[in-house]
């Protein structure tokens, strides 16, 4: 068996426009787990470009007979998408980006869907059992994105923050600015405050489950329980929490 036939590693970034790629039919049966269709797509979730390798983690977290819609905010060159829609061929794959020139990716994947536009203007509540935002990666965005998708998240279902690690990063946050024509300000304790409300939610269990932490990945999952529980649960600790002394 020859070695894997892995993606160019620079299929968009540094300006240029989002290249439409698609690897051979034979090279996509060939790759053997996510991590490796990963790599035959061009998606850095694997070990190509900045090697984020998420895929491993994902693979762990995401059952494809479980899996029935997944949505990507953030498409770049549409990489990521058709990776999700070979792992899950079954499932109705969404990417949203605010560039027009992603609208024509991904044409020749039947399961796979582009929204151009801002989020707040999509209305996808409970829609999806996973949410990944691979957006801007800029704290104040992260913060906007979640206050106006979470909801787009199914009970039970996993919502996923990408490359944390740029909401500390002064050369990233210039970088994106030059690259796109903005001004952002990546004020990380913006960031961080939404990671200290999260864990008063888990806490309180309100309608996140859990949070776990990996290296530049945060992943949430949106509590089973009614809200009526929810409710009295968060009662309960409020009562606990403004009679307890160090």
């Amino acid at each position: 068996m020859g070695m894997l036939k892995k993606a160019p590693e620079k299929l968009w970034w540094g300006g240029t426009a989002p290249q439409d790629f698609y690897p051979d039919d034979q090279d996509i049966r060939a790759a053997g787990n996510l991590t490796e269709l990963a790599d035959v797509f061009g998606s850095d979730k694997g070990t190509l470009g900045n090697a984020h390798n998420y895929a491993r983690l994902y693979e762990r977290l995401i059952n494809p007979s479980e899996t029935k819609a997944l949505c990507e905010i953030g498409v770049a060159c549409g990489a990521s998408l058709k990776m999700w829609s070979a792992f899950l061929p079954a499932a109705r794959i969404v990417g949203v980006d605010i560039r027009e020139e992603c609208k024509n990716l991904c044409k020749d994947n039947k399961n796979i869907e582009i929204k151009i536009g801002d989020v707040k203007d999509l209305n996808y509540s409970n829609k999806f059992d996973v949410v990944i935002d691979d957006a801007s990666h800029v704290s104040e965005d992260i913060v906007d994105i979640f206050n106006r998708c979470w909801k787009w998240v199914r009970p039970g279902g996993l919502y996923i923050i990408e490359d944390v690690g740029c909401t500390y990063s002064d050369d990233y946050t210039e970088h994106f600015n030059s690259l796109f024509g903005t001004n952002k300000v990546n004020n990380r304790h913006v960031f961080v405050e939404l990671v200290d409300s999260i864990m008063k939610n888990v806490d309180v269990k309100i309608d996140i489950e859990s949070m776990e932490y990996h290296p530049q990945l945060l992943i949430l999952r949106k509590r089973k329980a009614n809200a009526n529980a929810a409710v009295s649960q968060q009662s309960k600790f409020l009562n606990w929490l403004s009679s307890w002394r160090p």
